[in-house]
C-alpha cells in the first residue's frame, strides 16, 4: 500500500524469503521501476524465482561474489 501511495522509483528490499513480499512491493511502482532484492540463502533464492512468474514477474539475477 506504501508504494503505491508513494509512487516508488525504486525499492530495496534485504531478506527476499519466498519472494511474496517482493511482489506486493513491486505492484506499487512506476513504469521502469526497479526492485533491489537481496537474500543470502540459495534454497530461499530458488522459491522466490520459481514463484515470480506465477505473479508476471521476472527477476534478473545479480550474484556478488565474496572473498573465501
Amino acid at each position: 500500500m506504501i508504494t503505491h501511495l508513494i509512487k516508488a522509483e525504486s525499492i530495496l528490499e534485504i531478506g527476499t524469503f519466498t519472494g511474496y513480499s517482493a511482489i506486493c512491493l513491486a505492484e506499487g511502482l512506476r513504469p521502469k521501476g526497479k526492485l533491489h532484492t537481496i537474500e543470502l540463502n540459495i534454497e530461499l533464492k530458488q522459491i522466490a524465482n520459481n514463484k515470480s512468474p506465477m505473479f508476471g514477474w521476472k527477476w534478473s539475477k545479480h550474484e556478488e561474489q565474496t572473498k573465501n
